[in-house]
């Protein structure tokens, strides 16, 4: 996913029903440009804005691009060093000629938005030299750093100009292998994370931290700390307000995360944002699913009938993000997250970045279970 033109001031602010709210990796291709029709919706009643949705996620050619498949995690391969590359945990490649030694101040180029918050998480925002062109966040970091293209038209020419160190790529943007394909014909050094759960963030802070380690003492104590506090975080027992699930008469809400709004997309099991929803107390529309994510029709979402729509729409500005998409919807009139007005907005770079902001996607992911708590009593 690419990343908003602008972050978010916070998540509490994008968890109001019907209010306009607010992209990167949650395994969805969205058109490229103008994706809205520019009105926003913020704080207005969706008879107040007009304008219909007739967008299907496209490639920058506009050939329509269907949901990501499995595919390995973490591949990780540097191409500057490839003599040998061993088979590693977790099904990554990796560098068998050791760490980075060379001068004491590292270069790094990040070609992701998770990627460069993770670095900046990590105290090591002073060794970016470059960032792809979606990379919002943090503002005063990004703001005057070289930009380097947007995600699947990285100019690999700039960013070796800028001679890195180390490339952090990714492989949760659909398409993102024809970059990392160019990066290694460039020869440029460079590791590409796929990660699909919680857990796979975490060891990706983890290895991002042992690549800056050489040019950042302390930065693996620092990520270390980093994934306790966000384990802390996601921990169940940090969801006050909720309604006691273990009592025999409440059941978890179920939930309907909207990466894209026609055709609907969602996220399966394989996706660090059903682990989001589960920590806050709901269940995933599709978290039974064996996948990423996949579209879904309008009647599927009608017989799931989910208790609660949040929009988190990949590429989109929170402030363009449009509930009247949903609550017009003419297959969905007669479900209960309709006509109770149940359709929340929780910015893309909460939920759809598999980095250190997830934590604020979980917080605001439990305003949205705590408000639903009272109407989803068993009868």
């Amino acid at each position: 996913m690419t990343s908003a033109s602008r972050p978010a001031k916070s998540a509490s602010d994008l968890t109001s029903p019907v209010a306009g709210s607010g992209s990167e990796n949650a395994g969805v291709a969205v058109p490229r440009g103008n994706m809205v029709d520019g009105v926003s919706a913020k704080a207005r009643h969706p008879s107040q804005v007009s304008g219909n949705w007739d967008s299907t996620p496209r490639s920058d050619a506009g050939v329509p691009v269907p949901p990501i498949g499995a595919g390995d995690r973490g591949r990780l391969v540097e191409p500057r060093y490839r003599r040998r590359l061993d088979r590693g945990p977790n099904h990554s490649y990796r560098n068998s000629q050791g760490p980075w030694r060379g001068n004491a101040v590292m270069r790094i180029v990040s070609l992701a938005c998770s990627n460069t918050e993770i670095v900046c998480a990590l105290g090591c925002a002073d060794l970016l030299v470059g960032v792809d062109d979606h990379s919002d966040f943090p503002e005063a970091v990004v703001g005057v750093l070289p930009k380097v293209g947007p995600d699947l038209q990285i100019d690999v020419d700039r960013v070796s100009a800028l001679n890195p160190d180390l490339v952090l790529a990714t492989l949760t943007v659909p398409g993102h292998e024809a970059v990392v394909e160019r990066l290694e014909r460039a020869g440029l050094p460079f590791i590409a994370p796929e990660p699909v759960s919680l857990a796979d963030v975490y060891e990706d802070i983890r290895e991002i931290a042992s690549r800056l380690a050489p040019a950042s003492p302390g930065v693996q104590a620092r990520a270390e700390r980093l994934i306790t506090e966000m384990r802390t975080e996601f921990d169940p027992s940090s969801s006050e307000g909720l309604p006691d699930l273990g009592t025999a008469d409440v059941r978890r809400p179920l939930i309907l995360v909207q990466w894209w709004p026609k055709p609907v997309i969602t996220p399966g099991r394989r996706s660090w944002a059903t682990e989001v929803i589960e920590a806050a107390g709901g269940r995933a529309l599709l978290g039974h699913e064996d996948h990423k994510s996949r579209p879904m029709t309008d009647l599927e979402v009608a017989e799931a009938a989910p208790d609660a729509v949040v929009l988190s729409w990949c590429g989109v500005h929170p402030d363009k993000y449009r509930p009247d998409v949903v609550l017009g919807n003419p297959s969905w009139q007669h479900l209960d997250f309709v006509t109770h007005r149940r359709v929340f907005c929780i910015g893309e770079p909460f939920l759809g970045r598999p980095g250190p902001r997830l934590v604020e996607g979980v917080r605001a992911m439990r305003q949205v279970t705590a408000s639903l708590g009272a109407r989803v009593r068993l009868a």
